[in-house]
């Protein structure tokens, strides 16, 4: 089972305390979340990890809230009081007295995911709905969503996801999204495109974005395909979907985790829509034909051109001519591979961040329509690969074809 009830989400894990003398140096060092059941108050409350230091005991210490000062307060077993904040913050991090530091102990990413996950950082208040954006609009709440589920990947870790349904829609979209964003900024996109192609939408978060960076965990590649089988495991265990009524849909860095899926874990899904896609994220950055290309491929992250040729379900590609971010050679690259392809939409004119969402949304409608059409010939035949190929097949009625 991949949905689990959610356990302070958006709240750190650990915090790291500093700034206790000789005589009390043990209550230093990094304090742990408690479950609420353990904690008793409305608010959590962090236990010290360590309980002896030089192989001395050292009586047990927290991190509370103290409602009589509404202020966070640092006690021991004993009821001794060694430390109090000037705040009472949703959690303890910032000015505390006598300069003691109370921080945040975030997991630190590799070089490498430093410069691959250039990921948001809002406020817990952001995702709470009590602060605006950056951009001085008051966004869509993530927290006051009432589709919003929690999941549990295969380490433990709890990712936010919205589950957007539709009644009577054939398919559910399972949605990765791009980089450079999170679910928290993504909810208006997810609506729209909900409803324009009038079809459920599961579109998860992957580990180290949005209220998960907020817990202090860091991004990488695996713990985005972590996150995304939580998301198949959720659709197709915890709901009883049947893989062929989910279409795996990646956007930008997404398709990597999307192709992941459709690789793997979810090869028996309906099919797969990508938009701006990456062949992998070295070909991304440094290009297809570059002559260094070749000292980054140890270190090369979804590296989708080795995996897609493999998928024999359809795919359906969406690429701006003008794009880049994500240069349209990697789509062109990618269709190339296909076993199954539907016919490309490459958009003229438009760049990454700015493909037209109701043509996009026509494009995958389009792409539903064919995948249901078919359905009943691929639920016969499931497992023999190429019974079908978009390209050789009539096309569904209204099929965008490429537009260059």
């Amino acid at each position: 089972m991949a949905r689990v009830q959610p356990w302070y989400p958006g709240v750190p894990r650990t915090f790291s305390v500093r700034g206790f003398g000789i005589t009390e140096l043990g209550f230093n060092g990094e304090y742990d979340l408690e479950d609420s059941a353990e904690a008793g108050g409305q608010r959590p409350r962090w236990k010290r990890r360590a309980e002896t230091m030089l192989g001395i005991s050292i009586p047990a210490s927290w991190i509370s809230f103290s409602y009589s000062d509404q202020r966070w307060t640092l006690r021991s077993t004993n009821g001794q009081l060694f430390a109090m904040s000037s705040h009472n913050n949703p959690t303890p991090d910032g000015p505390w007295e006598d300069g003691f530091s109370v921080s945040v102990a975030y997991e630190t990413p590799s070089p490498l995911a430093m410069l691959a996950f250039p990921r948001p950082k809002q406020s817990l208040q952001f995702y709470s709905g009590r602060a605006d954006s950056i951009l001085g609009k008051q966004p869509q709440a993530l927290l006051a969503r009432s589709d919003l589920v929690f999941l549990e990947t295969s380490r433990g870790e709890q990712i936010p996801s919205i589950h957007k349904r539709v009644p009577g829609s054939r398919f559910t979209l399972l949605y990765s999204h791009g980089n450079a964003e999170d679910l928290g900024l993504s909810l208006d996109y997810i609506d729209v495109f909900s409803q324009l192609t009038q079809c459920s939408i599961l579109a998860y978060e992957y580990v180290g974005y949005s209220l998960s960076y907020l817990e202090g965990l860091a991004p990488s590649e695996d713990g985005c395909y972590r996150s995304a089988e939580a998301a198949w495991r959720y659709l197709t265990l915890d709901l009883g979907l049947r893989p062929c009524d989910i279409v795996i849909f990646g956007r930008s860095i997404g398709s990597g985790p999307s192709v992941h899926l459709a690789f793997g874990p979810a090869k028996h899904c309906a099919g797969v829509a990508l938009q701006g896609p990456i062949a992998s994220a070295g070909r991304c950055a440094l290009g297809l034909d570059s002559s260094i290309r070749w000292l980054a491929q140890a270190m090369d992250m979804f590296v989708n051109i080795d995996k897609v040729g493999d998928i024999d379900r359809p795919v359906a590609i969406m690429h701006g001519t003008k794009d880049t971010v994500v240069p349209i050679v990697n789509g062109e690259e990618l269709h190339g591979m296909l076993q199954q392809p539907f016919d490309p939409l490459w958009l003229e004119g438009y760049g990454h961040n700015n493909m037209p969402i109701r043509e996009c949304a026509s494009y995958v409608r389009r792409f539903l329509e064919m995948l249901q059409q078919h359905m009943p010939m691929r639920q016969l035949w499931p497992g023999i690969p190429g019974f079908f190929n978009a390209r050789a097949m009539p096309p569904a009625k209204g099929t965008l074809r490429s537009c260059c």
